[in-house]
């Protein structure tokens, strides 16, 4: 009886594909083994990029075939290509390869992202932005001497931002460093003080669009909610209102913590509470109530601005330009919150439903939404930065009077730098 040959078996570590002559089949199998041959099937499948031998298989009436095993997803992935052109199928095990080398990409850029990504952007968010909003702090607080009602909705807004910049570089350093949050007091500050100026920042800008609005409706300022009184309790309401809305956050917060013995910290999308179905049913809701309705609120404002401007075109043909301006400011508002606030608010929901998802949705999709919802988060937080330029293009004279602020300092600064100059120059009486 002739003896069947024995076909050379090459493989390496990780993932294997085998070819069943006698189906046709290809599927994912797991191999190991050591050696430098190459060798191929009783059908003539030549086994390529392959370096390690794991031994010789008996192929009789090629029933068990070739097995063959790659370093890497891609070369196996090739093959299982050049099965199905001649109309061989790949079993379902090795689609799941498939997806697992998806996934695994995916992966590497998720560390990517939290190694250069975060760290760069919150660094740049934190420089930029800490000076232009310290700037606007000092020039409310020194130059302003008459403040209005939207003064006040600006400091407030300028101060939030301010507080939340000041917890940018401990964040981006440990990003950076790849030193997750230890100390339970600093994750709670942190994310408490993250959200709180998400969502008062979108909130005091609605109180500016309308302060704007009933300007226009009341130049003389007879309404009552034009008076600094009313402004500072209205501020105070927009403060109890968002950390209301942030308290079950840190309950959240806390839960995840003691899951995880108060040593690891997490964002709020990858909070593992003990119900996840109410972790998404409060950020639907708090999308909804601080991130939709504010800002339908803004296209509202931005709409009725319109509407009174066209009422009063007639009457004021000179002052055309000046009552745009309000038009101008509010519907760069609302744009700079939509185009900032709906990609993270968007990917935060769909992240958190698919850790929901289980086994429902596969590797490789789970793991490019981690990487966009980690895209899209150091983008929310970059009305920080743009913040300081609606205070300057707002006018009520503040910008005025800073820059007036800055010409006499510098004016004084170069009066003494001649006095000084003269004094050295000249000659000394002994």
């Amino acid at each position: 009886m002739k003896e069947a040959p024995k076909k050379s078996l090459t493989a390496v570590s990780g993932v294997a594909v085998r070819r069943a002559g006698s189906v046709g089949e290809l599927s994912a199998v797991a191999g190991r083994g050591g050696g430098q041959q190459a060798g191929t099937d009783g059908r003539g499948f030549r086994c390529e990029s392959l370096t390690r031998f794991i031994g010789d298989v008996s192929t009789q009436n090629h029933a068990e075939g070739a097995l063959c095993v790659w370093e890497s997803p891609t070369a196996a992935l090739t093959l299982c290509d050049a099965a199905l052109q001649r109309g061989t199928v790949c079993q379902h095990n090795f689609i799941k390869m498939r997806n697992a080398s998806a996934a695994l990409n995916c992966t590497e850029l998720d560390d990517l992202l939290q190694m250069y990504y975060l760290p760069t952007m919150y660094s740049l968010e934190f420089c930029l932005g800490f000076l232009g909003n310290l700037l606007v702090i000092l020039g409310y607080v020194f130059c302003l001497k008459e403040w209005k009602s939207i003064n006040v909705y600006l400091f407030n807004l300028a101060v939030s931002d301010l507080i939340f910049l000041c917890t940018l570089p401990r964040l981006a350093n440990s990003y950076a460093t790849r030193r997750k949050e230890t100390s339970p007091f600093f994750c709670i500050t942190n994310r408490y003080i993250l959200h709180v100026n998400l969502y008062s920042s979108i909130l005091f800008m609605v109180l500016v669009s309308v302060d704007r609005l009933l300007l226009l409706q009341n130049p003389y300022r007879q309404n009552v909610l034009l008076r600094r009184g009313s402004a500072i309790v209205v501020s105070a309401l927009t403060w109890v209102v968002v950390n209301a809305q942030i308290v079950p956050l840190i309950v959240f917060i806390i839960q995840d913590l003691k899951n995880n013995n108060w040593t690891q910290c997490h964002d709020f999308g990858s909070l593992s509470v003990s119900d996840g179905e109410d972790h998404l049913a409060y950020s639907l809701v708090l999308t909804s109530t601080g991130y939709v309705l504010p800002l339908l609120a803004l296209f509202l404002a931005s709409w009725r601005i319109t509407h009174t401007l066209k009422a009063q075109e007639g009457s004021f043909p000179n002052r055309a330009a000046d009552f745009s301006r309000p038009l101008c400011l509010v519907a760069a508002t609302a744009a700079m919150f939509f185009a900032l606030y709906t990609p993270y608010h968007v990917m935060r929901n769909v992240y958190i439903s698919s850790r929901l998802s289980e086994d429902k949705m596969p590797e490789e999709q789970k793991a490019c939404i981690t990487s966009i919802y980690i895209i899209t988060r150091p983008i929310a937080f970059a009305h920080s930065v743009v913040n300081p330029i609606f205070y300057f293009l707002i006018g009520d004279q503040f910008r005025e009077l800073l820059l007036a602020r800055v010409r006499a300092l510098y004016h004084r600064h170069s009066q003494q730098t001649q006095s000084l100059e003269r004094q050295s120059t000249e000659p000394s009486l002994i």
